[in-house]
């Protein structure tokens, strides 16, 4: 994911885009914006599969995770230590008792600390910085 964001980012400074370099907010307008290119991705995704196009499927995905990782770009959050923590308290969760395929938060789970993640994002501790 590093790679990917160090590429989005840029593209953010060639054109201009909101590229800051530690966690924050954005305008409404510039986050409703984000939504919507998003929206248009997840739509043409769905809209290529339906349509049985393996190749617009990849470019759909493509696009949408282009969009994605420029959207926490324009956040300022280094995605990579927050899909790790994600995918560490996902792996903390068990198989629903109905069904075995689909993981729930039981007993055994544990919240991703991203709270904790962004905190050393925006105060730049040396290791923990904006890594990308």
């Amino acid at each position: 994911m590093r790679v990917i964001q160090e590429k989005v980012r840029e593209f953010h400074e060639k054109y201009g885009y909101a590229n800051p370099d530690k966690p924050e907010l954005i305008s409404d307008a510039a986050a409703a914006a984000r939504y919507d290119l998003i929206r248009e991705e997840l739509t043409e995704y769905l809209a290529a599969v339906g349509a049985g196009d393996l190749v617009a499927i990849a470019d759909a995905l493509a696009d949408l995770t282009y969009v994605v990782v420029g959207t926490a770009v324009a956040h300022g959050m280094d995605l990579q230590p927050l899909l790790d923590e994600v995918h560490r308290s996902n792996m903390t969760k068990e198989p629903a008792a109905d069904n075995p395929n689909k993981p729930v938060k039981g007993a055994t789970f544990e919240r991703p600390r991203l709270a904790e993640l962004l905190m050393i994002q925006t105060t730049g501790l040396p290791g923990y910085g904006h890594g990308v």
